[in-house]
């Protein structure tokens, strides 16, 4: 335990870096409140393991012995506490029963009711009664236990990557429960489709969710890891090798099928399961791997490591151009700088190479109009000028009316020159293109006309952020873009350079992210943003949704039950419009004035501009832009 709660006293086991000690709240008013901090105890320890309250004494369990106390008693007095077991690791302590690290004992639990200690290992559970110990069970899957609870004759155990096992003391019976869950926390890689489903890749396989039903696809090589199809959890094993690289890029190439990055990884030989790039199909569970095999994507070979030469395969992003054709940016293609592969969408594959022998390590592209992509570099001297090239293509599956460009107006932009450019995206306002580019330095945004880039702020955007590879740039529906980090998490700044919702951007500390190391970002239509973090995905209402051009405003929940402890939400209007609800004879209740860009009202609880509480009926929900109606949806409140 690493929390005990007796009375109003609230006792929790504290870890900072470089120490462990015990915070005390009390409870006033349903309400946590902050009492104290100890960790001047009279005994040399360099963890807590345990935490319990036992016979009105909080019992602290340590690497080096067990501390005594009344909890009511100043806990800053050694004076106050004695020492037992010292010199001993004790693991737990058990309504007076020790665990130490001499036994296989790994969790244990006491039942008030049936008067029974509850232990396992990591593969059996005992049930001791006084003196007697009874062996009932061992793991039934393939699975160790992880801890133990019981309540009467029900015992329940946790069991590592496999949900809870259930056994019944008074039936015999055991049954295996796992939630309807993603297999992993860790997602580096996401995508939502027009068709609203949901995808991503994580380190040992990947997974869709759809309707609300997650289904999970795991390589065969993690067969040992992870259970089959069992309770609600749904999964695949299927055959391919996950690279030793977090993936850059999903994307679904059509309405059943996905393209994802299978990135370090050797292509070993054909017919295998080892590539760089992995397509599956829903809709037939089809799987097709590529590798090397006929140039379609490349590796190392002996130039920039001279020591490895086996074409051992990175792979970064992947991206769709207007036509469907899936673009794959393969940076180490040392073997014939090919340093782009395009899926198209025939199922052909075509190829474009470096621009010279300076123009190495791609990092991510954007596409602009007139058939451009912008090529983002890593700076690698020697080997990479990094930067940013222009490539201008007609027919795609033709060579000769390709061509490579550079900025027109570099010399004017120095913070261009030299330097590894991360990421690259583009944004449009009304009817202006923007360029966003993420450096070591900071972000920097540009106006676009054609090759000419003109900054539209005089320095760098979070320049105290310590950017590298993998960190990104995203543009959501309304063109605001979404500076994605592995390590301070989300900032966002609007087309007209403000920043949503701060300067301090979504953070773990708010609340709003699981995590500040984030891989990639996924927005659906109606206003909800999917994070992938290295602890899960956070989904985020945020107020940008597609507006999709329809005279009639979506609305959710209808009826609005004001006692039901939801709140409204309201989208389907353009951005920059004033939200009004007013009663059938035209009284405005409630105004919602938008910022710049956004298009969706979240969280309203039901009171009025007058502070007071709507009454029950049928009101108009009414969008107004430049002084016009363009939207207008009918609300049912009911009290």
């Amino acid at each position: 335990n690493k929390i005990s709660c007796v009375d109003d006293f609230v006792f929790v086991v504290s870890e900072t870096q470089n120490s462990f000690g015990i915070i005390e709240y009390n409870i006033i008013d349903d309400e946590l409140v902050y009492i104290d901090y100890y960790d001047n105890f009279p005994l040399v320890y360099n963890i807590i393991n345990d935490l319990d309250i036992f016979n009105d004494e909080l019992v602290i369990s340590t690497d080096n012995g067990v501390l005594y106390a009344d909890y009511k008693a100043s806990l800053h007095s050694s004076y106050n506490w004695r020492i037992e077991n010292e010199g001993e690791n004790i693991i737990e302590f058990e309504n007076g029963l020790i665990v130490d690290n001499n036994t296989n004992i790994i969790d244990l639990f006491y039942d008030d009711a049936t008067m029974t200690y509850n232990a396992i290992s990591d593969k059996f559970f005992y049930e001791i009664i006084g003196a007697d110990t009874t062996f009932l069970m061992n793991a039934s899957v393939e699975s160790n236990f992880t801890s133990i609870y019981r309540k009467n004759n029900i015992v329940v155990i946790g069991l590592e990557n496999s949900g809870i096992c259930l056994l019944d003391r008074f039936s015999g019976s055991v049954n295996i429960y796992i939630p309807n869950s993603i297999h992993t926390n860790e997602i580096s890689a996401l995508s939502f489709s027009e068709n609203s489903l949901l995808t991503g890749v994580g380190r040992d396989g990947f997974f869709k969710i759809e309707n609300g039903i997650i289904e999970n696809y795991i390589s065969e090589n993690k067969r040992s890891e992870y259970p089959a199809s069992i309770s609600n959890f749904v999964n695949t094993f299927i055959s391919y090798a996950p690279g030793a690289r977090l993936s850059w890029s999903v994307i679904n190439r059509d309405e059943s099928s996905i393209l994802f990055s299978n990135s370090g990884i050797p292509p070993y030989h054909p017919n295998d399961s080892y590539g760089g790039v992995i397509e599956y199909d829903f809709s037939n569970n089809q799987i097709t791997i590529f590798d090397t095999t006929n140039s379609v994507l490349d590796g190392l070979g002996g130039v920039l490591y001279p020591d490895i030469a086996n074409s051992y395969m990175t792979i970064h992003q992947i991206k769709h151009d207007i036509n469907g054709n899936s673009w794959i940016v393969n940076p180490y293609a040392e073997n014939s700088n090919n340093i782009l592969a395009i899926y198209k969408n025939d199922n052909q594959w075509v190829h474009f190479q470096a621009p010279d022998y300076s123009s190495f390590l791609p990092q991510e592209i954007a596409f602009n109009r007139n058939n451009t992509v912008w090529v983002g570099f890593r700076y690698f001297p020697g080997f990479s000028n990094g930067g940013i090239k222009i490539l201008s293509y007609g027919d795609i599956d033709s060579q000769f009316d390709d061509v490579w460009a550079e900025i027109d107006n570099l010399s004017e932009l120095p913070n261009l020159v030299g330097v590894s450019v991360w990421s690259i995206e583009f944004s449009n306002i009304e009817g202006q293109d923007l360029c966003w580019v993420l450096t070591s330095d900071g972000v920097l945004g540009y106006i676009v006309n054609g090759y000419n880039l003109s900054p539209i702020y005089p320095t760098y955007f979070y320049p105290n952020l310590p950017f590298s590879k993998g960190d990104k740039l995203r543009s959501d529906p309304q063109g605001n873009i979404w500076v994605v980090t592995q390590h301070s998490g989300i900032r966002v700044i609007k087309p007209n350079t403000t920043l949503w919702p701060s300067s301090e951007g979504i953070t773990a500390s708010d609340g709003g992210l699981l995590s500040n190391i984030v891989y990639d970002v996924a927005f659906d239509n109606d206003g909800i943003a999917y994070l992938a973090t290295n602890q899960g995905i956070s989904v985020l209402e945020i107020p940008i949704a597609t507006y999709s051009q329809e005279k009639h405003i979506s609305l959710s929940p209808n009826p609005f039950i004001l006692d039901s402890g939801e709140k409204l939400s309201i989208w389907n209007f353009p951005v920059n419009s004033k939200i009004e609800i007013k009663s059938v004879n035209g009284m405005t209740l409630k105004t919602f004035n938008l910022g710049f860009n956004e298009n969706r009202v979240d969280n309203w609880d039901g009171i009025c501009d007058n502070g007071n509480l709507i009454n029950s009926g049928v009101y108009y929900v009414v969008a107004s832009k430049n002084n016009k109606r363009v939207s207008l949806g009918k609300l049912a409140i009911i009290k």
